[in-house]
């Protein structure tokens, strides 16, 4: 039953408060004074769909909210469902701002539209003319009939046992749904396991590839400069090597004549094996630095798999 109907700044209502009582109310006056606001004002409590208009000029928003008290009306099954707190006070409101947004509570919680509707149906009936709306309704119609058969326990019973399956059914297939995502991540990390596996992971082993990779992508340069070096160094007309041998054997012909002759032969000697021995090194690098495709390839496939 409406115990209180309170309403702000809805079209030409700034303020407005109906206590209806627990018998016949009516409410009378003059076209023009405000009759149908009161009963547009109902209907957006019920549900009906908004528009800024319905806001007051100059108002931020307007509020509607009713005090139902539903000790009689068996709402238990409806809260349960929707998981709303059960009181035998039920403060339902809608509010709709200036930009046309629409909120609607019960009790204080949010709820969608179509929540606010399913329990209005069961608060208040709207007889308009020519047209009594709640007789439409297959949901009235069953409950006229299981009033009419005093199955009025029983239907609570059955309510209560449909919402526990309902819930039992959707832990049901939530666990089913995480067993299936547990299965497929273990499925995927079975699979990266064995990829792991297979791959035999060696530290270091990447760094080594990367820098033989450069290695034969620039194997031509490489060995080009390699026997440029060499050149420079032993087989060229003017290599270094030769020509620091025939200075150490000029010097050679005239240690014995001062000190500081043998000094210096025996630098540049030291100097020439030096050289002989890093033009050693460089023909051993030149021989390695080979361009092979098949090795690149490998290589590379080697590094695709470790990325």
């Amino acid at each position: 039953m409406l115990q209180q109907l309170d309403i702000q700044h809805y079209g030409l209502i700034s303020s407005a408060t109906l206590q209806p009582s627990t018998g016949l109310t009516i409410i009378t006056g003059e076209t023009g004074a405000g009759k149908s606001t009161l009963l547009g004002a109902m209907k957006l409590l019920m549900g009906e769909r908004a528009a800024a208009k319905v806001v007051q000029a100059g108002a931020r928003k307007c509020v509607v909210e009713g005090t139902f008290s539903v000790e009689k009306y068996n709402l238990g099954p409806f809260f349960i469902a929707h998981e709303l707190d059960e009181d035998p006070i039920v403060l339902v409101r809608r509010e709709v701002t200036a930009a046309g947004k629409s909120r609607a509570f019960i009790n204080d919680t949010p709820v969608a539209l179509k929540v606010l509707q399913a329990l209005m149906e069961q608060l208040l009936v709207v007889h308009s003319q020519h047209d009594t709306l709640q007789l439409r309704s297959g949901a009235f119609q069953l409950a006229a009939l299981d009033a009419y058969a005093g199955n009025t326990a029983l239907l609570a019973t059955y309510q209560q046992a449909y919402a526990t399956h309902q819930a039992a059914f959707a832990h049901h297939q939530s666990l089913a749904t995480a067993q299936k995502e547990a299965q497929k991540a273990l499925s995927y990390h079975t699979f990266l396991l064995t990829e792991l596996e297979k791959a035999e992971l060696v530290a270091g082993e990447q760094e080594q590839l990367e820098e033989r990779l450069r290695r034969l992508q620039h194997a031509a340069t490489v060995q080009e400069q390699l026997t440029a070096c060499l050149q420079h160094l032993e087989h060229g007309e003017q290599a270094a090597c030769p020509q620091l041998a025939q200075a150490v054997q000029a010097l050679q012909r005239v240690t014995d004549l001062k000190k500081s002759y043998g000094v210096l032969e025996e630098r540049l000697a030291s100097a020439l094996i030096e050289l002989r021995d890093a033009a050693a090194e460089l023909e051993q690098e030149e021989r390695e630095a080979v361009n092979d495709p098949v090795m690149l390839v490998q290589v590379e496939d080697r590094l695709s798999c470790l990325y």
